[in-house]
């Protein structure tokens, strides 16, 4: 089976895009946006994990953090792109003992909170 050189610029480029779509990376000598996700879990007791994605979506960017202590505290924050093309950032905590507490462009969660 012959390939013209024109074929195999055309498997090439659908090789980059689809390494592009897969991993984040333009394959154009350097770094575009690059997706990111991970987890981890143990490391402060066996209850304890973080996790984290960033989609390095450019038309729909979203990314997620989030931590557990070996006590049961959580930390974490996430953000989106609203309705109106604004990005919207919520940082957030859990606590055992003084429950969820969020705060963001929409003010604090629950009110009267710190």
């Amino acid at each position: 089976m012959m390939t013209s050189k024109l074929g195999l610029a055309k498997i090439d480029s659908q090789k980059r895009d689809n390494l592009a779509a897969a991993t984040g990376y333009d394959g154009g000598g350097g770094f575009g946006a690059v997706r990111t996700q991970f987890h981890e879990q143990g490391l402060q007791g066996p209850h304890s994990y973080r996790f984290g994605y960033d989609t390095a979506d450019p038309y729909n960017p979203q990314s997620r953090y989030e931590k557990q202590d070996g006590y049961g505290n959580v930390v974490g924050s996430y953000s989106y792109v609203d309705p109106y093309g604004k990005l919207q950032t919520v940082q957030y905590q859990a606590h055992p003992k003084f429950g969820f507490r969020a705060k963001g462009s929409f003010g604090v969660f629950p009110r009267g909170g710190h």
